[in-house]
């Protein structure tokens, strides 16, 4: 019995003397704190903080986003247009606006860097606001352009304006 209580005494007293030595280096040390240095003081490589984004580049994030929702919803638009005004072909207008999605994605996201690099930099909320108009008008510009041509004879749509359009919305 004697063994183990020395060898837990020992045990105790290590222990003791870990706490102690913790203390006292979280005490002395204001590395402990750094989000960036280990607990031993040796720096972990990776978590240093990055450069804040170019000013070339802000709203890329909601350029990306908002981009491919312009793109997605004019093709649909687009899309069912040409298909309820029985304009051109199947196939065909499927590859055609398979082609357009990627430039109107890129157009949009284009638009939303620059107005987010411009007018975001200090007026962060006038940029979302321009942003959202702007979207909403490239969207209308596109499906009153592209999805209903004055120079294609429709013969279901009167105009080239299909039924389900909006009275309010201009064609």
């Amino acid at each position: 019995m004697s063994e183990f209580e020395d060898t837990l005494a020992e045990l105790r007293a290590a222990a003791a003397r870990l706490v102690r030595q913790a203390r006292a280096q979280r005490a002395t040390s204001e590395r402990w704190y750094s989000p960036h240095l280990r607990r031993g003081g040796g720096m972990i490589v990776g978590t240093e903080p990055s450069s804040p984004p170019s000013r070339w580049f802000r709203g890329t994030g909601l350029g990306v986003l908002f981009g491919g929702l312009t793109a997605v919803v004019s093709t649909a638009a687009i899309g069912n247009v040409w298909g309820v005004c029985d304009i051109g072909n199947g196939v065909t207008n499927g590859m055609a606006l398979l082609f357009l999605v990627p430039l109107i994605w890129i157009a949009a996201a284009v638009s939303w860097v620059i107005l987010h690099s411009t007018i975001g930099r200090r007026h962060r909320r006038t940029a979302l606001t321009a942003g959202l108009i702007f979207t909403l008008w490239f969207t209308w510009f596109l499906v009153t352009w592209l999805g209903m041509p004055d120079s294609y004879p429709a013969p279901l749509c009167p105009g080239n304006v299909p039924p389900w359009w909006p009275s309010f919305i201009p064609a």
